[in-house]
């Protein structure tokens, strides 16, 4: 590999690096903007019950369910950027089998460390999901 080479991947590597940080950034982002959007929705909800039996059951039903859909935007805008996050990672792993001695590169000490879970992300924020649909999910049906 020649100089130039071998610099064009080191800078192509950080600008990786800074994408992977700035999609986990997101991930926790929509995690937070999907909590609070469903819980302003739901309080407003509670506070203004009187003023949706106006509006009769469907229209109170219908708007109970925006919590709800608010949650599964939020999940699949996680699921999408998780997906974006496995693609940055192969392509890391295969930047650092290329430029870095056998053995060494971040990628290759996390997966020699780690037993990876498939979609391991999905599972550890799972229970951050699990509550946020299962609040909405009461909400949608008692109210």
């Amino acid at each position: 590999m020649t100089e130039s080479e071998l610099r064009f991947h080191l800078e192509e590597h950080k600008l990786v690096r800074a994408d992977l940080a700035y999609h986990f950034k997101l991930i926790n982002d929509f995690i937070v903007y999907a909590a609070v959007g469903s819980a302003g929705i739901a309080a407003w909800l509670l506070t203004h019950q009187g003023d949706l039996a106006a509006y009769g059951v469907f229209a109170r039903k219908g708007a109970a369910m925006l919590p709800l859909i608010v949650t599964l935007l939020g999940f699949l805008g996680f699921l999408h950027f998780n997906s974006v996050i496995v693609t940055l990672d192969k392509y890391t792993e295969k930047l650092e089998a290329a430029m870095a001695a056998p053995g060494l590169g971040w990628q290759t000490f996390v997966e020699s460390a780690s037993n990876p879970i498939p979609f391991g992300r999905v599972a550890r924020y799972g229970i951050g999901w699990s509550i946020l649909l299962g609040l909405s999910l009461v909400l949608a049906i008692f109210l």
